[in-house]
C-alpha cells in the first residue's frame, strides 16, 4: 500500500491530459471562469469505492482530479439560500439561477480541472487514525480506552496549493459578476469535498492571498497592533512607537 501512495503521489499529469484541458478550457469562453488555488488539502469523494479504501473523484479518461460541477452548485446553493435569507436577492431570482425540484436553475455549472501547472504532480498521502476501531466496528459494544490500538488509514488527496479552474454560464451576461463574486465566496468561505471543518477543501482568497476568504483581524493594544492572517494563521505584531 505505502508503495502505491507514493507511485501515485510522483505521477505528474500526462501530456494528453494537458492537452484536453487546453480543449477544455477553450470549449469554456462563453462562461465565468476563474482559477483558484488549494490553501489546504483537498479531498472529494473519500465515499467511492476504491482499491485504497478511501475514495478520491478523478477524471475516469486520465485519472486526473476533478470536482464535479453537482458538488460545485450544492455549496453555491447553500450561499445562495443564506443571501436570501438576508434579503440581498429574491426567491425568484434563486430559483431562476440554481433551481429547485421543480425548476431547472439557469445557471450551468461545470465541473473544475486540475490545472496543470508546475511540477504537475497534483497528490499528496495523507492519513486518517481511527483511534478506537472496536468500538465503531461492533457499534459501541466496547467501550473506547487508552489501551485500544489506533489504526492509521493512508489515502491519497489532492496537495494544497494546486489549481483548479472552475467555470460557470450565467443565464444572462448581466450576471456574470454575481456568479463570479458567489463563487468565489462559496469556494473560499465554505470550502468543497469532505473533511471541511477540519481544513480540507477550501481555496485561497484571488483577491487578498488568504485563506477562508476574510480580511485579516487586526487588533490594537495601546501602541501595539495585533494582526492575524485568516488564512495561514501567522501573527504579526507592530509598535511604530518603538
Amino acid at each position: 500500500m505505502r508503495t502505491l501512495l507514493e507511485r501515485v503521489q510522483a505521477s505528474p499529469a500526462p501530456e494528453v491530459y494537458k492537452a484536453a484541458f487546453r480543449r477544455y478550457r477553450e470549449l469554456l469562453s462563453d462562461g465565468v471562469q476563474v482559477t483558484l488555488q488549494l490553501g489546504g488539502p483537498l479531498a472529494v469523494g473519500l465515499g467511492m469505492s476504491s482499491p485504497l479504501e478511501v475514495g478520491l473523484t478523478l477524471n475516469h479518461t486520465y485519472g486526473m482530479p476533478v470536482i464535479p460541477g453537482s458538488a460545485i452548485k450544492g455549496v453555491c446553493r447553500d450561499v445562495a439560500e443564506a443571501l436570501v435569507r438576508e434579503g440581498h436577492i429574491t426567491a425568484e431570482q434563486f430559483t431562476d439561477l440554481i433551481g429547485d425540484t421543480s425548476h431547472e436553475g439557469l445557471c450551468v455549472f461545470y465541473d473544475a480541472w486540475y490545472v496543470p501547472a508546475g511540477d504537475c504532480r497534483p497528490f499528496h498521502r495523507d492519513v486518517v487514525t481511527v483511534h478506537h476501531p472496536e468500538y465503531y466496528q461492533n457499534n459501541g459494544a466496547k467501550w473506547p480506552t487508552d489501551f485500544d490500538d489506533p489504526t492509521p488509514v493512508p489515502f491519497l488527496v489532492v496537495k494544497p496549493g494546486a489549481r483548479f479552474l472552475f467555470a460557470v454560464k450565467p443565464p444572462a451576461p448581466e450576471w456574470a459578476d454575481f456568479v463570479r463574486d458567489l463563487l468565489i465566496y462559496a469556494m473560499t468561505t465554505h470550502g468543497v469535498g469532505g473533511k471541511t471543518r477540519a481544513g480540507y477543501g477550501w481555496f485561497k482568497n484571488p483577491g487578498n492571498g488568504q485563506q477562508g476568504g476574510g480580511q485579516p483581524t487586526t487588533v490594537k493594544w495601546q501602541n501595539v497592533t495585533l494582526t492575524l492572517n485568516a488564512g495561514t494563521g501567522e501573527l504579526s505584531c507592530a509598535n511604530p512607537g518603538g
